[in-house]
């Protein structure tokens, strides 16, 4: 009809229905609808639409359609109030609030209890140290590298070159002791090697590699930035309590001991 003509030219973007104000293109477009018809209509003749692999397309569609109208008016943005936005906030602090920290490169030379152990560890990294503090070499971290491997004893930090990742002044005085953190926090110039300083089990050598200001955030400054994710959570909340809802609705029951009989066949083609 004359209306289904008009229904699929409008469902076209405005920049493909331009052509189609010349007669012969939109003679062009009538036939290709034609086609289309002739073409669902002896597909239907056939049996095509109780195809398995047509049934399971067609289940695809008919479920995106059924969550378009059951959700796009059942949780709206606007249904976000300020006090979601204020708990959402509250309960994660620590993604807008995160504390000043340092990174850095470490020679760990452990000591044992007694003070001649505790001497030669000494005397190990004072060694360790003045290779490191070489002006020649500071900005070379290959070279503090292969000094970590030479001299360390820490096998965890050791195959990593040294690096103890980014870690905030709490978390190195609990590690490693008072006088690491302040040293490390009391500077900020990248590849500075540190004197031997004493730890709580080992002598260090520390190279500065990095650090990062203290970020705080106010909810005002993310209370946009909230709005969005409080918003997903509150439909992925609508959704799943809805489809729990059909579950018991269509009589689901759950056999996960028969889970066992699926076969996953994880090797790659080719």
């Amino acid at each position: 009809t004359v209306e289904q003509v008009q229904k699929r030219l409008d469902d076209q973007s405005p920049f493909v229905r331009v052509r189609y104000q010349d007669p012969a293109k939109k003679k062009e477009f009538l036939d290709a609808q034609i086609r289309f018809e002739v073409l669902a209509a002896e597909a239907f003749d056939r049996g095509l639409d109780k195809d398995p692999e047509v049934l399971e397309a067609t289940k695809k569609i008919i479920v995106q359609k059924l969550t378009r109208e059951e959700f796009d008016n059942r949780v709206k943005l606007s249904d976000v109030t300020d006090d979601d936005l204020k708990k959402y906030f509250d309960a994660h602090q620590a993604d807008y609030q995160k504390p000043e920290m340092t990174r850095a490169s470490d020679i760990a030379i452990a000591f044992g209890k007694d003070a001649s152990s505790k001497a030669a560890a000494k005397k190990k990294a004072e060694e360790a140290q003045k290779k490191a503090a070489d002006k020649a070499k500071v900005d070379d971290r290959n070279y503090f590298k292969d000094l970590v491997t030479q001299y360390s004893t820490d096998e965890n930090t050791k195959r990593a070159g040294g690096d103890i990742r980014y870690l905030t002044a709490a978390e190195i005085e609990e590690k490693y002791g008072p006088a690491v953190k302040a040293w490390l926090f009391g500077g900020e110039l990248v590849n500075e090697v540190s004197p031997v300083i004493e730890g709580k089990d080992a002598w260090h050598v520390l190279k500065r590699t990095g650090s990062r200001k203290a970020i705080v955030r106010t909810f005002e400054q993310v209370k946009n930035q909230i709005k969005n994710v409080v918003f997903r959570e509150k439909r992925t909340d609508a959704f799943n309590q809805y489809v729990e809802g059909l579950k018991k609705k269509h009589g689901v029951v759950v056999y996960e001991d028969k889970l066992d009989k699926v076969k996953v066949n994880a090797v790659r083609p080719g």
